[in-house]
């Protein structure tokens, strides 16, 4: 197994994914797609139309699925006693849309293949840790609206699952990101300052990272609200060990 960390778009925020790279199919990344072969057959994203990316996922040549996005790819295969399970996904590109949304295609013996979602089944932070134990799949989905999101196939169906959790701090990495980023618009909107309340960012990479970044239990902001309207008003950033610690969670100790 291999942990990568991926990059979407201009965001500088991490996913942690576990994969075996060489049964990766991403239309993001290559000219044409790889294969994941199956004793079932093989699966392969494929384009409706040769200028457009791949959209359309194929099993043995046949078509199964086509995006309604712009973008389809596939992931990984796991075996169980009962069914392949493939993973794949689609998206419609660009810096606003860095959910990707999931879908499982089964492949059994002597059935047709069917294709399996759940509406809530994707990250909405862009975390996607995936484990296998027995005949189930495993997803450590991140955080959603601050609660633990997390997913499981299980005989042939797709659970998602939302628990609480208390504060925990962000990881370093984003909240430098968060602080680099936002300080630097907010002293920038000081002809207004009205516009650092319910601060969002001023660029779509910004405002889609920091809504990305919002899921997580430890982001507060109400107080990056406070140091915006504060930092507009002065022209003057307050320093990143205060701001990790009044917005990103970490300790004050």
């Amino acid at each position: 197994m291999l942990n990568k960390k991926i990059f979407i778009m201009l965001i500088t925020f991490t996913i942690s994914i576990l994969i075996v790279s060489k049964e990766i199919c991403n239309a993001w990344e290559h000219e044409t797609c790889d294969v994941i072969k199956t004793k079932f057959g093989n699966v392969r994203v494929i384009r409706s139309i040769p200028e457009l990316p791949a959209n359309i996922v194929t099993v043995n040549g046949k078509e199964v699925f086509q995006s309604g996005g712009d973008y389809a790819f596939l992931y990984k295969s796991f075996r169980t006693s009962n069914y392949i399970a493939v993973l794949f996904g689609e998206n419609a590109g660009g810096s606003a849309t860095p959910v990707d949304t999931l879908y499982f295609l089964l492949l059994r013996p002597n059935k047709k293949p069917i294709v399996i979602r759940n509406k809530d089944f994707y990250s909405a932070d862009g975390t996607m840790i995936i484990k296998q134990k027995n005949n189930d799949v495993l997803f450590d989905l991140g955080f959603e609206e601050k609660k633990k999101k997390t997913a499981i196939l299980t005989s042939g169906k797709i659970v998602v699952r939302y628990d609480m959790v208390g504060v925990l701090p962000m990881e370093l990495e984003d909240c430098n990101w968060l602080y680099e980023n936002s300080m630097n618009e907010c002293i920038k909107l000081r002809s207004d300052c009205e516009q650092a309340r319910d601060y969002s960012g001023d660029c779509v990479a910004t405002m889609t990272g920091i809504t990305v970044l919002s899921n997580h239990p430890g982001f507060a902001s109400s107080a990056l609200d406070d140091i915006c309207v504060t930092a507009c008003k002065t022209g003057t950033a307050i320093t990143f060990e205060q701001f990790k610690k009044r917005v990103c969670s970490f300790p004050k100790n």
